[in-house]
């Protein structure tokens, strides 16, 4: 890849321009400008970030973007062919975290994050825990009380004078002051039973949230990121030539593409036009497309 960074330099040189014009044209921070002049790509934040700037670069000094551009893909092609690793970009793995080529051999951000949180988390707990046997053996959960049941009045049964009358009624009595409707026995057990009917209470369907499949098919090669709304990658990675790649959600997606004039996009089997100048887009959790930024 120094092939390729002494190519561009040269360009530059003879045209005039200085790394510190194209840092305050491109906004592009001078010591990433000096890595691709070097062709030390690795010292770049990704492979999606060494094509924006390349573009960026070539468009400022004046040269055609899509010639430097196919010059680039073929020298990397070249290197990876050969199994030269010297320079090459950063790629990311599917499962997003960054892997190093040879000549970069860092530990990816997000796993060095991950571990800081662990431990900060950790001393954390560990601080709360020893605070609480501190206070408990100071006696401020100390939560024995006196307590004193409350006094129950006595229960008085008031007396009264009149006579209350326990005895037990004739049977003789009882039988003949009890009268009963005249009632014709064959009509006995003649009666239908009414059918019991048991009410089942009316259930609301529960309102799922409606899922749309995203998908991805690339005639030719394309680096492509994945997010969530909120910026968390889900997928990314360099797609090739006759591949594709699914995806499904329930909110809203964003969609890098480096190269979007190869690349189909289809929402839940139905085929969507993007312009070739898309450089990310927004999926809602409808299925509408809204372009955010062109290259």
């Amino acid at each position: 890849m120094r092939e390729f960074g002494e190519y561009l330099k040269k360009e530059r040189e003879a045209k005039g321009f200085t790394l510190e014009q194209i840092s305050k044209e491109t906004k592009i921070r001078l010591d990433y400008l000096e890595a691709i002049e070097s062709g030390e790509f690795h010292r770049l934040p990704g492979e999606f970030y060494s094509r924006t700037y390349i573009r960026a670069y070539a468009k400022t000094i004046g040269l055609d973007e899509d010639v430097v551009m196919e010059k680039y893909r073929s020298l990397l092609e070249t290197a990876e062919a050969e199994g030269s690793e010297e320079g090459r970009p950063v790629v990311k793995k599917w499962d997003g975290t960054l892997q190093s080529t040879v000549a970069s051999k860092g530990k990816a951000p997000r796993e060095r994050k991950g571990r800081r949180v662990f431990w900060f988390l950790l001393i954390i707990a560990i601080l709360a825990l020893g605070a609480v046997l501190l206070l408990d053996y100071l006696g401020y959960f100390d939560f024995e009380e006196d307590y004193q049941a409350p006094d129950i009045p006595e229960a008085t049964v008031e007396s009264t004078d009149e006579a209350v009358d326990l005895t037990t009624p004739d049977i003789d009595d009882l039988a003949t002051d009890a009268t009963l409707p005249d009632q014709n026995p064959a009509d006995i057990g003649e009666a239908e039973p009414q059918e019991e009917t048991e009410q089942v209470p009316e259930t609301q369907e529960e309102s799922l949230p409606k899922t749309f499949t995203l998908v991805l098919k690339a005639s030719g090669d394309c680096w492509y990121e994945i997010r969530t709304e909120s910026g968390t990658t889900i997928r990314s990675g360099l797609l090739r030539s006759g591949q594709e790649v699914s995806t499904a959600g329930t909110q809203a997606l964003r969609v890098l593409l480096g190269k979007p004039e190869v690349i189909t996009l289809v929402i839940d089997d139905s085929t969507v036009a993007i312009p070739d100048d898309v450089r990310e887009l927004i999926v809602d959790s409808s299925g509408q497309v809204n372009i955010l930024n062109r290259w």
